[in-house]
């Protein structure tokens, strides 16, 4: 095994020892290792603590795995772990007694409007233009190698023009949700992958109007994390339409149903997919994987291009 791993590591693989727990065994593999990954769940608190004191002292990249809960991310963060990984990244922080903050008031006030079927072009035009910020990252958005565009777009109206509401909505909802910056950067890779992932899915079942639909239900699929609230109270006030809003909680219709395929993707969870459906709209498991690594390039290209 060390010899192989010597052989991958002179050809320039990075590699990581996955489930690591430090003994005299797996200390030979630290000399080939890049990354150690240690399961947060598996290791009690002083064995974890030590696991990293020593790991750091021979320069390892830490990865975190397993984490179930907010609290755990905060304490694998003091402890002095590089990168993350698990479930906590889609659940909402349980706030008892406690207000939203005001700059998620103004997030939930924005996509409300942004969401309501009953919002004309002006009431759009008008919140964006409201907020300097989002207008220019909006357009910088479209304007970005992201979108390959051959004419560049110089105002949120020809914006609209030339690119239709429902996608200017859209991107609009994904660069409010990417202001809150108390949440870890990989929430908004995953709501975005999700949202990407659901419209290019949809673009083989739905027309290009409609997919813009599914693209939305990805995106708000984590909102109840990203503002630490109950999600049936935040679509209580997003004013989305009915479909949508039992998609996103019942998982209910094709918007519903499309996504509860994208999360089991996202989670490796292959069993609990729901093929039939995918092979009666005409999208297959090769399809599928093509899908989700476009969607990964599309939110990369949008995240350092644009965001940053």
């Amino acid at each position: 095994m060390l010899e192989s791993l010597q052989r991958l590591s002179d050809k320039g693989y990075s590699i990581a020892l996955d489930d690591f727990e430090l003994n005299d065994n797996t200390l030979p593999l630290l000399e080939y290792a890049d990354i150690v990954k240690l399961d947060v769940l598996a290791l009690p608190a002083k064995s974890l603590r030590e696991h990293v004191k020593i790991l750091k002292a021979k320069n390892k990249l830490l990865l975190a795995e397993k984490i179930e809960t907010p609290e755990m991310y905060d304490l694998c963060k003091l402890l002095g772990f590089d990168m993350f990984q698990g479930y906590f990244l889609s659940r909402p922080k349980t706030l008892r007694g406690k207000k939203l903050s005001s700059n998620k008031i103004a997030v939930v006030s924005l996509l409300s409007v942004l969401n309501d079927p009953k919002s004309e072009i002006d009431d759009i035009k008008k919140v964006i233009a409201q907020d300097p910020v989002l207008c220019f990252k909006l357009l910088k958005l479209v304007n970005s190698a992201a979108f390959s565009r051959a004419a560049k777009i110089e105002s949120l109206q020809q914006a609209i023009t030339m690119l239709g509401l429902p996608y200017i909505r859209n991107w609009a909802a994904m660069l409010t949700l990417t202001k809150l910056d108390d949440k870890p950067h990989e929430l908004c890779v995953t709501a975005m992958v999700r949202a990407q992932m659901c419209q290019l899915i949809a673009l083989t079942m739905a027309s290009k109007l409609e997919s813009a639909n599914y693209f939305i239900v990805g995106l708000l699929s984590t909102i109840d994390a990203f503002l630490d609230m109950p999600l049936l109270k935040i679509l209580e006030q997003l004013n989305l339409d009915d479909s949508l809003s039992l998609a996103l909680t019942e998982h209910k219709g094709n918007h519903g149903k499309l996504l509860e395929v994208v999360i089991h993707y996202e989670r490796a969870e292959w069993d609990a997919i729901d093929w039939d459906f995918l092979a009666e709209h005409g999208v297959f498991e090769s399809e599928l994987s093509a899908f989700y690594v476009s969607a990964l390039n599309w939110v990369s290209a949008t995240l350092n291009n644009v965001l940053h």
